[in-house]
């Protein structure tokens, strides 16, 4: 069976780049960077792991990012995965469902 695409919602993309730790450390930016990249990789081989939670007719899970206050947030649609957010830990929650609820 052929996996579902991934993709990225512009804003999760727009947090990810406001995120980035470049402007503090050049080192610290690619461990970031990094990270992250190996929390969706890891996703694209489990997409079940990670805290999830009921949001509508969606299930949502929550994967947190090695070593930084960030958490993936994703979503599994019909045709695709798709990374609804880059959330900081400590702000906001939940900021993210509005942006599965304009999907409809």
């Amino acid at each position: 069976m052929k996996s579902k695409p991934w993709r990225i919602h512009a804003e999760a993309e727009e947090e990810r780049d406001r995120a980035d730790y470049a402007d503090v450390d050049a080192e610290l930016g690619a461990d970031f960077r990094d990270a992250l990249r190996e929390a969706i990789a890891a996703r694209r081989h489990t997409p079940d792991i990670g805290t999830a939670v009921k949001v509508g007719k969606h299930q949502v899970r929550r994967c947190r990012i090695r070593r930084f206050p960030f958490a993936l947030v994703l979503v599994e649609l019909d045709v695709e995965y798709l990374v609804l957010a880059v959330a900081h830990v400590r702000q906001r929650p939940g900021y993210w469902k509005k942006r599965l609820r304009a999907m409809r």
